[in-house]
């Protein structure tokens, strides 16, 4: 069972958002319960994002909150289950259930129907190699949008979201320091990300003059930020020959190499913003490529003889009984 802080975290639920309709619900309802509609389910889902909105409004739009039983849920989750993946069924149960414990707490119903929640598949564990992301890079350069370059570095480089990429500002940009500071994040905790060499040489690129790095580092000629970059980046996809690749599986490239070139896990946690160390561990894992040659390192170390025939430690360590043979 997920606490609700840990939904907050993963972005599912805006707690604060909730709240705030607590007194206009509470005002709308009446002191007749009985017979009030009780739309509960449409006001809050106002405060979700767009698709998941779209999806609880489609189905619970005109149904008042005291009827909706566990043997609809139940059908709902049928229903998801044959359009969607068993992941995006679980969220948008978890918003349900957030919805009706918030509807319970502010009287709206007496107890929560129970939800059985789907069981999430392993996550996604897609990385580009060093290759592919020369040829992914070359792709970009040559690409007519002209930040997409720039954009898929600065994603390489630090790890952060999309939108953190897309909605950094240059007055979080400390090239003196190498440091950008993120407020706008996920967790809504601010973090700090180290710049290296790659991102301040793209960004120096970007605005030579610093009196003049004002306002969102990818932006339109009217200020507004640069905005969505997904057909651009998926036509790179294409030019490159890299398939089943997402732009969020920038961060867990980032991630990857950062681990298989020496980095910690704490200084991976810090860096893309986690408040628990087990979503670390996701992008912390090693390709079985890197694996194996850290295991062909070892070649020689339990040889029997060495290169001249004298025995060696491991053979002397398991010596043959006398009468029996290898």
């Amino acid at each position: 069972m997920r606490s609700r802080d840990r939904d907050v975290r993963d972005g599912l639920v805006d707690f604060e958002k909730l709240q705030a309709m607590r007194g206009k619900l509470l005002a709308q309802r009446g002191d007749d319960l009985e017979r009030e509609p009780l739309l509960f389910i449409p006001r809050m889902a106002q405060q979700l994002p767009q698709g998941r909105r779209r999806q609880l409004l489609r189905r619970g739009a005109e149904l008042p909150v005291r009827r909706l039983s566990e043997t609809l849920i139940a059908q709902y989750e049928k229903q998801r289950a044959g359009e969607v993946s068993a992941f995006t069924v679980a969220n948008e149960l978890t918003i349900l259930r957030h919805m009706l414990r918030f509807g319970r707490r502010w009287g709206y119903l007496d107890q929560v129907p129970e939800i059985d929640m789907p069981k999430k598949r392993e996550p996604r564990e897609r990385y580009l190699e060093e290759a592919e992301i020369g040829q992914l890079l070359k792709a970009c350069r040559a690409s007519r949008n002209p930040y997409l370059a720039a954009i898929v570095t600065l994603a390489l480089n630090t790890g952060m979201r999309k939108g953190e990429t897309l909605g950094l500002e240059w007055p979080r940009v400390d090239l003196s320091t190498s440091r950008l500071t993120l407020y706008k994040t996920k967790s809504g905790k601010p973090r700090g990300i180290p710049v290296n060499r790659a991102v301040y040489d793209v960004l120096v690129a970007l605005e030579p003059e610093p009196e003049r790095r004002q306002g969102f580092v990818f932006a339109r000629r009217d200020g507004a930020a640069w905005g969505q970059v997904r057909t651009a980046f998926t036509s790179a996809l294409k030019a490159a020959a890299i398939t089943g690749f997402r732009f969020h599986d920038l961060r867990h490239t980032f991630a990857s190499h950062f681990m298989m070139r020496g980095g910690s896990l704490y200084d991976l946690k810090e860096i893309l913003g986690h408040s628990d160390i087990k979503m670390t561990m996701r992008y912390a894992h090693l390709s079985p490529a890197h694996l194996r040659a850290g295991v062909d390192a070892l070649d020689g170390l339990t040889a029997s003889t060495d290169a001249s025939g004298t025995e060696t430690i491991a053979a002397r360590a398991c010596p043959v009984p006398a009468g029996e043979q290898l």
